[in-house]
């Protein structure tokens, strides 16, 4: 994926200074150069873009002024469920890292340590790429399960079904054998011609 990616990545930068944004967006641009950016600082900003477009990540900083990366990731979550959140911070330790990662972020690594960056986007862009067929295909497995079940269903009716009437049958035919050891003939009911 690294340079050649099909489709042009898309990223929301979390950020409130302009040079940390440009250093991130550089950073990306090295691996990828067909990157679309853009810089969010706020709560509103960032669920007006996530309703404008389909993203490929976000890249959020810890804490902004009255915003940060937990409340970031709580928007980014309730929008869409498998985006690829990684927190980018100037400084964050090491008990607010574990927090951001046990409540969904999916990598946190240092502005000092940018020549990760691009690795972890291509990382989390294809763990992504496989969750979601991972879902695909538990969903075909779901479907797949109650189609047998109705398939089931409908063998344990056809065979309620089929018992009373083997029994009929054998029934009719056994009062037409008796009956024809007698001698009665059984003729049909004849319609009157009036």
């Amino acid at each position: 994926m690294t340079g050649a990616s099909v489709d042009p990545l898309s990223l929301i930068v979390i950020e409130d200074s302009l040079d940390d944004y440009e250093l991130i967006v550089r950073r990306v641009r090295a691996a990828h150069p067909e990157v679309f950016a853009q810089r969010v600082d706020s709560a509103a900003a960032l669920d007006a873009a996530l309703a404008d477009r389909t993203w490929s990540a976000v890249l959020s900083d810890h804490r902004l002024p009255g915003f940060g990366s937990h409340e970031a990731l709580a928007i980014v979550r309730a929008r869409t469920a498998d985006l690829p959140f990684i927190i980018v911070p100037g400084n964050i330790d090491e008990e607010a890292a574990l927090s951001a990662l046990r409540q969904g972020a999916h990598d946190s690594l240092y502005k000092g340590d940018l020549a990760r960056l691009a690795p972890a986007i291509e990382r989390e862009l294809r763990e992504a790429a496989v969750r979601s067929e991972r879902r695909k295909m538990q969903d075909q497995l779901l479907i797949s399960d109650r189609m047998a079940s109705v398939g089931s269903l409908a063998a344990g009716v056809a065979h309620e079904i089929n018992n009373p009437l083997a029994a009929l049958l054998v029934n009719v035919d056994f009062a037409q054998t008796s009956l024809d050891l007698v001698g009665v003939v059984v003729e049909p009911p004849r319609s009157d011609p009036r």
